[in-house]
């Protein structure tokens, strides 16, 4: 009888290490998936005109550029403690784009409720740049107020 107590003690020991081990692991690559913080280089962002507008209860960024072609991409949106911060990527127009329009409009929408506060990160990529480029961001809007 003692045999088998301690069989029992044993294998709810086992039971405990590979749960241990398993919730490791979960962690262990839940952490590795996240992609690191994008770089932010000190100063303001120089570039087309960004604003922050509401639309359907969320953020959206503005992009008033002053010839077509160029193009805004919504990179990621990073919650921190009271705010959130929105990266973005404008992206050049092809040096041959033809010139039909003086002004060019667009806007990116994000996943940030327009009650949060947000400050935008732009950066400015050539026409043809990757996605996965790594060019760094400044701050092209700074924190808004809280509604």
């Amino acid at each position: 009888m003692i045999i088998h107590a301690a069989r029992s003690v044993g294998s709810f020991a086992r039971a405990g290490l590979v749960v241990a081990a398993l919730a490791a692991a979960v962690l262990v690559i839940g952490c590795s998936a996240s992609p690191a913080a994008p770089e932010i280089r000190s100063g303001a962002f120089v570039g087309p005109d960004l604003a922050l507008v509401e639309h359907e209860d969320r953020h959206a960024v503005v992009l008033r550029a002053d010839r077509p072609g160029w193009t805004v991409r919504l990179d990621r949106v990073e919650e921190q403690f009271g705010y959130d911060r929105i990266f973005v990527s404008l992206r050049r127009p092809h040096p041959m784009a033809p010139l039909a329009n003086p002004q060019a409009e667009q806007r990116a929408l994000t996943n940030a409720p327009a009650t949060r506060v947000v400050e935008v990160y732009a950066r400015e990529l050539a026409h043809d740049a990757p996605l996965d480029a790594d060019d760094p961001y400044a701050l092209a809007v700074p924190r808004t107020s809280e509604r």
